[in-house]
């Protein structure tokens, strides 16, 4: 045990670590920002359980394991095996790591004389001994089947040889686990926990081809040693080895998880972060061990790395996690780390946590428009129509990125290949921010694409995609001077575009908070309300009044006569927004600060623009309210003085 950590420290030291190994309990495991005291805890901590578990520490200084050491090159190794043969199954162990850590630099000569009959010879009469240590016969098997890159096989003509005596490494390898299995049945305790998952994690990749006994014992030894776990690196590795049948299967994801979640305060930020993205790729959403480990990661002293960040914003998007002291603490340490960004597929996975997340700091959004800025000349186009329709959604002043809004306009060009949802969405994108050029919105809105959109997406679909045809086509009307292009107004029928369908889109899961609204509305409004489509802008208006200044009090819809030209002049639009409609406070500055998002920045410019007064009321709002009388009040005030809005502000 002491020779193989030691051995694996050398490796390490040495920048070879081994492949199959790449967890290894020292400095290799530990991230590359942990703080110093830490590390050497750690390191203590480990020489105090290596030398405590391990053998003496003579086994180091043998002339048997200076001669392997003294090893460069195959051919030395060749030779040495020639004139000094190990002699005892430690130093077996030791010679095969000595061969997988030259194999890194020449693997089919290892591989070769890995199979040479002298070295198996070597092998077997070392090994196929009854006296073994359970924990030797597991590590020859396993580094046999990562120097071999798999289970040996006969070569043709060898197997039928009656005459050939001498064992082959085929032969020899079915021998072996042959006795592995006899071992694990009798004495799985003589194996140490992180042994026994060190062997299961390399053995596994070949259960198909392996005996089922020895795979059935494999997975009951570890599975037995799991509570026996004292180390963050080897329980991480096992969880890392788990398919998407295991993660699912209770046998291997409870008492795995449970472990997991022990040991997390004793993890350094680099393996925390690991975990996170393990669960992200499984989908695992076990909210007690996020809820841990954000807590972690936002409590460490050291400021988390451009990798780390992109890593960890990956895993959160992935897991619908915005863990808001994580997120929080993901701002600022991104403050600090912008200049190291490198790359444009990093700034995609950062701003999609700030988008999907809602993050409100105009401070970390303005840094990441300072990087794009910087970098547009080599912005891949992928990448930077993302970016740019992150920007949008985030319901940012479109004046801070107005120049990238401009190279996109110029750069969008259609592919052969362009799908035609994914062009929708890009010239939408730049319809919100009014970034829309004649040329652009002629190309969405002429009724050839717009029958092409519509029947590439499933009926479900279409009422979204219809109404990002009729807000583009409210934006070339509102904000391109003297648009003479085409216009959407209507939709076959097989489009549905019902007030219901509206409020689904707008609410979902919150509908019965907007049904809650009307009702309030009902009450005050004289004559009832009822929601409607505004086709013209592409938005739900959640009540239409009148407000009769001479009076002081609410009219009815018919007391005016519309302008068939304008005919929201004159009429006050109620809109209701939720919590999902704006941002959301992650940091202290945010404190009391939320920005609605883009495209209902947009809707509130058209219809002001169509002659409407507008009327905003949140749910914030009403549940700040004590009870439904001061609920009424509060709406009855506000829509007697309809809102001030001034695009790009901050909405409180």
């Amino acid at each position: 045990m002491f020779l193989r950590n030691f051995y694996r420290l050398r490796l390490a030291s040495a920048r070879c670590s081994l492949q199959a190994y790449p967890r290894v309990s020292l400095g290799a495991q530990f991230s590359s920002v942990a703080v110093k005291n830490e590390s050497v805890d750690k390191f203590n901590d480990l020489i105090d359980d290596l030398v405590t578990t391990s053998a003496p520490l003579r086994a180091f200084t043998s002339s048997y394991a200076q001669k392997l050491r003294g090893a460069k090159t195959i051919e030395e190794f060749q030779k040495l095996m020639s004139t000094d043969r190990p002699t005892k199954a430690e130093e077996v162990v030791f010679a095969l790591h000595t061969l997988e850590h030259l194999s890194a630099v020449s693997p089919k000569q290892a591989s070769e004389f890995l199979k040479s009959e002298v070295f198996v010879t070597a092998l077997a009469a070392q090994l196929l001994t009854p006296d073994v240590a359970l924990e030797n016969l597991v590590e020859v098997l396993a580094c046999i089947l990562r120097i071999n890159h798999g289970i040996p096989i006969e070569e043709e003509g060898v197997a039928n040889d009656s005459v050939k005596l001498s064992h082959t490494l085929a032969s020899f390898f079915s021998k072996l686990c042959a006795q592995v299995e006899a071992g694990l049945q009798a004495k799985t305790e003589d194996l140490n926990a992180t042994t026994a998952i060190n062997f299961y994690c390399d053995v596994k990749p070949y259960f198909s081809k392996l005996s089922p006994g020895l795979k059935e014992i494999t997975e009951t030894s570890v599975l037995r040693k799991i509570s026996e776990v004292h180390t963050s690196s080897s329980i991480i590795r096992l969880l890392q080895s788990l398919n998407g049948k295991e993660f699912n299967d209770m046998k291997f994801n409870t008492p795995i998880l449970a472990k997991v979640e022990e040991l997390v305060p004793i993890m350094l930020n680099g393996e925390r972060i690991s975990v996170m993205a393990t669960l992200a790729a499984h989908k695992c959403r076990k909210y007690e061990l996020l809820q841990s480990i954000a807590e972690g990661i936002r409590s460490y002293t050291d400021i988390l790395t451009c990798s780390q960040i992109v890593r960890l914003s990956n895993a959160i998007v992935e897991l619908s996690f915005y863990h808001q002291r994580l997120v929080s603490r993901i701002c600022q340490d991104l403050l600090n780390s912008t200049s190291s960004i490198r790359q444009w597929g990093h700034v995609t996975s950062i701003i999609n946590l700030l988008a999907k997340a809602r993050v409100t700091d105009e401070k970390i959004w303005l840094a990441i428009i300072e990087w794009m800025r910087q970098h547009l000349k080599n912005a891949p186009y992928s990448d930077l129509r993302f970016c740019f329709s992150a920007l949008v959604g985030s319901g940012l002043p479109p004046k801070h990125f107005a120049d990238i809004s401009a190279t996109v306009a110029k750069k969008l060009q259609p592919g052969t290949k362009e799908q035609p949802k994914r062009w929708l969405n890009i010239v939408w994108s730049l319809a919100v921010v009014d970034a829309l050029s004649p040329k652009l919105a002629e190309s969405v809105l002429c009724e050839d694409f717009k029958k092409e959109v519509l029947s590439s997406v499933v009926s479900t679909e279409r009422t979204f995609i219809a109404q990002k045809l009729l807000q583009i086509s409210s934006a070339a009307t509102h904000g391109i001077p003297n648009y003479r292009g085409s216009t959407v107004q209507k939709f076959d029928n097989d489009v549905n575009t019902s007030v219901q369908s509206f409020r689904q889109l707008k609410y979902g899961k919150n509908l019965a908070f907007a049904d809650q609204f009307m009702t309030y509305l009902s009450v005050i409004i004289p004559g009832g309300c009822a929601s409607q489509v505004d086709q013209s802008v592409g938005a739900l208006i959640d009540a239409l009044y009148i407000f009769d200044s001479s009076t002081n009090k609410l009219a009815s819809l018919n007391s005016v006569l519309s302008d068939p030209l304008k005919p929201l002049a004159g009429k006050n639009v109620v809109l209701y927004f939720n919590d999902n409609h704006f941002s959301r406070g992650f940091t202290d500055e945010d404190d009391g600060k939320r920005r609605l998002l883009g495209v209902y920045q947009m809707n509130v410019r058209h219809l002001k623009a169509s002659g409407a007064s507008v009327v905003v009321v949140t749910e914030h709002e009403l549940q700040q309210c004590s009870d439904s009388v001061s609920r009424l009040k509060l709406i009855k005030e506000k829509l007697i003085t309809p809102s001030k809005w001034v695009d790009g502000d901050v909405l409180l």
